[in-house]
């Protein structure tokens, strides 16, 4: 269960309405202490991730609107922290942008809704770790997944997959005592550390490499029951 439906189930317990989006938006209500981002730049066919500058209270969770992205474009946030990482289609144009709509929940079921754009731009930051990607890459994607701590999860390519596929994974981030690994056909195999506590996520960016070289960036969120 993310945190997010831990929120909500402890919300509703209390009586209180905690809405968890699929697709719509839920209203917001007053809220003691605001969350906000700073606008990011980013380069074409690269990712940028921003962390709120007020941090997230303890009792609360990050989620965001789904609706809106463009084409080509990859979002994923850390529900603990909210830190939003927003990768730009490679065949992105300088100003094409893109306003992420971003809500908080908290315990008592408050919901403050707060926005950041990210915008196209050749002298935009960018991961130098991660190699930009195709446009015409391969359709793989992953699922997130659950483990216990100091236990390990597997995770099966999803989508277009095939035998002339290549994987590899960014080392960068992995929790002290997690081990990532990914073989030859795919298959990701996180390891959680044995201090890791419950709601420690990782989010794995994972590489793809097809016959012709074009690749493509995916990612899986692992979070600790």
């Amino acid at each position: 269960m993310s945190k997010l439906h831990k929120l909500a189930a402890a919300a509703l317990a209390l009586g209180m309405s905690a809405p968890i989006t699929g697709g719509f938006v839920a209203p917001a209500m007053a809220v003691e202490k605001q969350v906000h981002y700073e606008d990011q730049q980013v380069r074409p066919g690269h990712s940028v991730s921003v962390a709120p500058a007020t941090p997230l209270p303890e009792d609360a969770g990050a989620d965001f609107d789904q609706s809106g992205i463009p084409e080509g474009w990859y979002v994923s946030i850390n529900e603990d922290n909210g830190e939003l990482t927003v990768s730009a289609a490679p065949n992105a144009k300088n100003g094409d942008s893109y306003t992420a709509r971003v809500k908080i929940v908290d315990i008592d079921g408050h919901v403050e809704w707060t926005e950041v754009t990210f915008t196209v731009s050749e002298d935009g930051n960018a991961d130098s770790a991660l190699p930009p990607a195709d446009s015409d890459g391969p359709q793989v994607t992953y699922e997130d997944a659950t483990v216990e701590p100091g236990r390990s999860v597997q995770v099966n390519p999803q989508g277009d997959t095939n035998p002339d596929l290549g994987y590899d994974i960014s080392q960068a981030g992995i929790p002290k005592g997690w081990y990532v690994t990914i073989a030859e056909n795919g298959i990701l195999t996180v390891s959680a550390g044995g201090d890791a506590k419950s709601g420690d996520s990782y989010t794995v960016k994972i590489k793809v490499v097809d016959g012709d070289g074009k690749l493509t960036w995916t990612d899986s969120t692992i979070t600790v029951k």
